[in-house]
């Protein structure tokens, strides 16, 4: 979903393994919009570590090119601070 420049991606799954993370990056990568990327994990419990990096290398990647990401769930999880993205609620 795209909305005033913003591109929202959505992770369905209860678990975010690495793959997942990688076929995330790899579909926002394959978008066009200039704005910052939100990726929807509301119906995310867990994540392994790998996918957590992979995210935080993906929003370095996007603040090269003036973009930025958000996460929104993953709840109860202190991904903001072991890898520095932020989270929305």
């Amino acid at each position: 979903m795209e909305a005033l420049g913003e591109l929202t991606v959505r992770h369905d799954g209860v678990f975010l393994s690495y793959g997942d993370a990688c076929a995330i990056a790899d579909r926002i990568a394959a978008t066009r919009t200039q704005g910052p990327v939100c990726i929807s994990l509301t119906q995310t419990t867990d994540a392994t570590v790998g996918a957590l990096a992979r995210l935080a290398l993906l929003r370095a990647t996007l603040l090269k090119a003036g973009r930025d990401l958000y996460i929104i769930g993953l709840e109860g999880l202190c991904i903001e601070e072991a890898v520095g993205v932020p989270l929305h609620a």
